[in-house]
């Protein structure tokens, strides 16, 4: 996959600050996305956005993923930032349920 495979395209990853989506988060960066990381771990998203940072935008968001209304804050902010979201990594199933409502 070359690094401009998703150029232009939005994702929105809940729970970024570690693991698996913090994975994702670099490999969506990785193809050219622009993302919007979300986690409650702020400082440490921040660490991992600056790392990732290149030609792509890297936002950071705060939440709380239990917190429905913190979830649609986060995609609502996102949005705004990013034009749109089309990729959804949510790592948690109270986020994905959340923003499929939103």
């Amino acid at each position: 996959m070359t690094t401009s495979e998703l150029q232009g395209a939005t994702a929105l990853v809940t729970r970024a600050s570690s693991g698996f989506a913090e994975a994702r988060a670099a490999a969506l960066v990785a193809k050219g996305a622009s993302v919007a990381l979300a986690a409650r771990r702020v400082s440490r998203v921040e660490e991992h956005a600056h790392r990732l940072a290149n030609s792509t935008t890297v936002l950071v968001h705060h939440v709380d993923v239990p917190d429905e209304r913190q979830v649609r804050g986060v995609l609502e902010r996102a949005v705004a930032e990013l034009g749109r979201i089309e990729m959804l990594r949510a790592s948690d199933i109270a986020a994905a349920m959340a923003l499929a409502v939103a």
